[in-house]
């Protein structure tokens, strides 16, 4: 059986030691498999320790429900919360949370109010930046239907990069042409690490801050009652 030098590690292994590969002359790579699992495995280490800081559910607690949701107020309560983060419903926190803020379901029967529920005046939603930067707001189209969200979006994303919360605001007269038209049905945003900024299309609708976005409500909220 035929033998070659891995590069790595400068040892003489057998072909069926070195992966396979269309791309070099004899058909396998330079690298063995033992060498290119350890490179994998000190990849995911160090991937660990520059990204791995909190989880979406962490992150959401303690910098948006704990600050803005009177239920969290008492310490017992956030010891509670962070004792496991990952049982919570998020988003769907995140949704009561705002509603809440924003007074939308304050007054049961209210017609305005009634059209401000979520899903019908503000779309309510949360994701995460990766390690690689990507990130997605799902839901945003139907693949069954074929229908969109009709409402403006309000995105909170945790960036595992950075370790901070940020927000998006998508007007609804946007949804559309940002949409990915493939399965995912959401809408795809990258985080640039080099620049350190988010790259367009969803970068155009970066909002330096959470007061700016209850700003930017309460003026939906007037034109379209003046409507």
């Amino acid at each position: 059986m035929k033998m070659k030098n891995c590069k790595i590690c400068f040892t003489l292994k057998y072909f069926n030691e070195f992966p396979l590969s269309p791309t070099s002359k004899n058909g396998i790579t330079n690298q063995c498999k033992c060498c290119i699992s350890k490179k994998q495995k000190l990849k995911n280490d160090m991937n660990k320790e520059l990204f791995n800081k909190r989880t979406k559910n962490q992150a959401i607690l303690e910098d948006f429900l704990f600050i803005y949701d009177p239920y969290w107020l008492t310490q017992e309560a956030k010891d509670k919360g962070l004792e496991d983060p990952e049982r919570y419903n998020i988003g769907y926190l995140f949704e009561k949370t705002m509603n809440k803020l924003t007074g939308f379901m304050k007054t049961e029967g209210n017609s305005i109010n009634d059209a401000f529920k979520d899903g019908v005046f503000m779309e309510w939603k949360t994701s995460t930046v990766h390690s690689s930067g990507k990130t997605r707001i799902s839901g945003v189209k139907n693949n069954v239907t074929g229908s969109y969200k009709t409402a403006t979006i309000v995105a909170m994303i945790y960036n595992r990069i950075t370790d901070k919360l940020d927000f998006f605001w998508i007007p609804k007269k946007y949804i559309k042409r940002l949409v990915d038209e493939t399965a995912s049905g959401g809408i795809e945003g990258q985080y640039s690490i080099k620049e350190g900024k988010y790259l367009p299309k969803l970068g155009n609708f970066y909002v330096e801050s959470f007061d700016t976005i209850l700003q930017l409500i309460e003026q939906e909220i007037s034109n379209s009652v003046s409507n």
